[in-house]
C-alpha cells in the first residue's frame, strides 16, 4: 500500500489508518499491525525499492527454498522486525517490509548454504544483508532496529529449518540459542508494551526501513 501524494511522505494519521505500526496501537491490543505494517509504504521510493528487492529474491530463492519456507521466513522476519522497532523506539511509526526481506537473505544463507547458493550467491546475500542492516545507522528516517530484528528472525528460522529431521548436538545447541534470543526479544517487547500502556499517549513520528520498516 502506498499512502500519500506521489513520492511525498504522508501524515502519521494516514499511515495509521491503513495499518502502520505504532506503540500506542500495540498497547491497545492491535497486534495485527505487526503484519499489516509490512504492506504499508511511506512514499513511492520506499514501495518501488521493497517490491523490486522482494521480486528479485522470490525469483531467485523461492524455487530452491520452497514457497512454504520462503513465506514462513518472511513472516517471522516481519514480526520480529516490528517487535524490535517497537522496543527500540516506542515513539516511532513503522511501515515497510524490510525486516522480512533481511530475514529472507539471512535465512536462505543458512538453509541453502554453499551447496544451494554457490559461493558467489552466499557472498552476494551476506553482503546485501549487512548493507541493509547497517545503512540506516544514524539516519532518523530508517528503522535500523527493524532490520536487526529481521536478521535475528531469519537466522533463527533458518537454523530451525536446517535442523528439522536431523539430530546433531551442535544444531540442537544453535536451535536453543536461537529460541533464547527470540524469547528475550519477545519478553523485552512485551515489557516495553506494558510500561508504555501505563503512560500517556505519545505522538508518533514516521520512520521506515528500506526493506521492511521505514526509509
Amino acid at each position: 500500500v502506498l499512502i500519500g501524494h506521489g513520492w511525498d511522505a504522508p501524515s502519521t494519521d494516514a499511515l495509521l489508518s491503513v495499518g502502520a505500526l505504532s506503540s500506542n496501537a500495540i498497547a491497545d491490543g492491535q497486534v495485527w499491525r505487526l503484519l499489516s505494517a509490512a504492506f504499508v509504504h511511506i512514499d513511492g521510493l520506499h514501495l518501488v525499492t521493497n517490491v523490486t528487492v522482494l521480486m528479485a529474491l522470490g525469483a531467485w530463492l523461492e524455487p530452491t527454498l520452497g514457497h512454504r519456507r520462503f513465506l514462513v521466513i518472511f513472516v517471522v522476519g516481519v514480526i520480529l522486525g516490528g517487535l524490535a522497532a517497537f522496543t527500540a523506539n516506542p515513539t516511532t511509526l513503522v511501515a515497510g517490509s524490510s525486516g522480512g526481506i533481511v530475514a529472507l537473505m539471512a535465512g536462505s544463507v543458512i538453509v541453502l548454504g554453499r551447496r544451494g547458493l554457490g559461493l558467489g550467491g552466499m557472498i552476494l546475500l551476506i553482503t546485501a544483508c549487512l548493507t541493509v542492516v547497517t545503512m540506516g545507522a544514524g539516519h532518523m528516517g530508517i528503522a535500523t532496529s527493524a532490520h536487526v530484528g529481521g536478521l535475528l528472525g531469519g537466522i533463527t528460522t533458518g537454523i530451525l529449518f536446517r535442523g528439522l529431521g536431523r539430530r546433531s548436538p551442535q544444531r540442537c545447541g544453535l536451535t536453543r540459542a536461537a529460541f533464547v534470543c527470540c524469547s528475550f526479544l519477545l519478553y523485552y517487547a512485551l515489557t516495553a508494551a506494558t510500561i508504555h500502556a501505563t503512560m500517556p499517549p505519545i505522538a508518533p513520528t514516521a520512520a521506515g526501513a528500506w526493506a521492511q520498516t521505514t526509509p
